[in-house]
């Protein structure tokens, strides 16, 4: 018996509209054809608590991005008694509010990055550091480039990188879940 390129077409259809329906952002968890691993459905925004003092701050989920970033102000780069290279920064719980909650930090610079402006040929240079934050109930440690934001509404950017690891985007829904995450 022959089967037409018209009925295998129909056949792949239908297997493709089953797979994406077990996968769809209506279940709790949806995987993925390389990891088999499941992942997590997010709304587009949720709100993360950053270590070590727990502060709480909004965070954009955005798969357009590949890299993740975070406002940071006074932003400096400095070389320790060892020798190492350290990032001394400032985070703001509110970017936008000059009266919010402010946690100072100090920590090793994993590497700089140079990331293109929007509209123009130019780069941006910015410190990359290792930031430990806690979303929707698990703690995560992912690697932020730090930046002045404060011309976005959210405070923190997680890209493609981090997320791959275990999330999917929905991106009809927002604040999803609460942070679950202690404090400090």
């Amino acid at each position: 018996m022959r089967i037409s390129y018209i009925q295998q077409g129909l056949a792949a259809l239908i297997m493709m509209g089953a797979l994406a329906a077990g996968a769809s952002a209506d279940s709790p968890e949806a995987t993925t054809g390389d990891t088999l691993q499941p992942k997590q459905v997010l709304g587009w925004l949720l709100n993360i608590r950053v270590y070590p003092d727990g502060l709480l701050m909004r965070a954009k989920l955005d798969s357009g991005a590949r890299s993740s970033a975070m406002h940071a102000e006074d932003i400096e780069v400095f070389e320790d008694d060892d020798g190492r290279q350290m990032v001394r920064f400032v985070v703001l719980d509110e970017h936008d509010d000059p009266d919010s909650d402010a946690m100072s930090l100090v920590l090793p610079l994993e590497r700089e990055v140079n990331i293109k402006l929007r509209y123009t040929d130019d780069a941006d240079a910015r410190p990359v550091v290792k930031m430990e934050f806690c979303m929707a109930g698990k703690r995560h440690t992912a690697l932020l480039s730090l930046t002045d934001r404060s011309n976005f509404n959210y405070p923190v950017l997680l890209g493609r990188e981090f997320l791959k690891t275990a999330y999917l985007i929905d991106p009809s829904e927002s604040f999803t879940h609460r942070t679950g995450c202690p404090r400090g």
